[in-house]
């Protein structure tokens, strides 16, 4: 008896959100029929935001990439580099040694930002809410852009790395 009595109390609220949710589902299947056009446009939104999402570059593949630039910038005579890619990749080189890199994932795309003191090193600069930059002036300390896969500013920086304009 007593069960039967749970069952009754457990099964007429299920009941009414099955209900609710056959009443939604046939709502949308009838919109669908309707206005074919608004769901394929739906999908493929939704299609391209999943594809930007699961593309969007992890904090590893910064790394590897800064790592390979560095590389094949180390492979290269100083006469023959050009001096705008090496003092980019040596700067970046230098704010990851000093741990002032900071990778923060905004899902479609991702964001190299670099500190202004190191947080494991808990300094005046670091504590002092006084000294921390505004929020307008955040867009400087922003050292690279990541986006399907890319990092668009170090892949901007490292075209014609290899050739030096000052030397004729």
């Amino acid at each position: 008896m007593a069960t039967r009595k749970l069952f009754t109390k457990l099964g007429n609220p299920l009941i009414n959100i099955y209900r609710d949710y056959e009443d939604v589902f046939t709502g949308i299947a009838k919109s669908c029929y309707r206005k074919p056009s608004r769901p394929i446009f739906l999908g493929i939104f939704a299609g391209v935001f999943g594809y930007i999402w699961h593309q969007n570059p992890d904090e590893k593949s910064f790394d590897a990439e800064l790592q390979q630039c560095g590389n094949a910038l180390s492979l290269l005579s100083r006469l023959t580099r050009n001096p705008s890619s090496d003092a980019h990749i040596d700067r970046l080189l230098y704010l990851q040694n000093e741990n002032l890199l900071t990778y923060v994932s905004l899902g479609l795309f991702s964001l190299v930002i670099r500190q202004d003191a190191n947080e494991i090193c808990k300094n005046y600069e670091y504590t002092c809410h006084n000294l921390q930059s505004g929020f307008w002036t955040y867009y400087d300390k922003i050292e690279d852009i990541g986006f399907l896969q890319k990092w668009l500013i170090l892949d901007r920086k490292m075209i014609d790395y290899d050739v030096n304009p000052l030397v004729d």
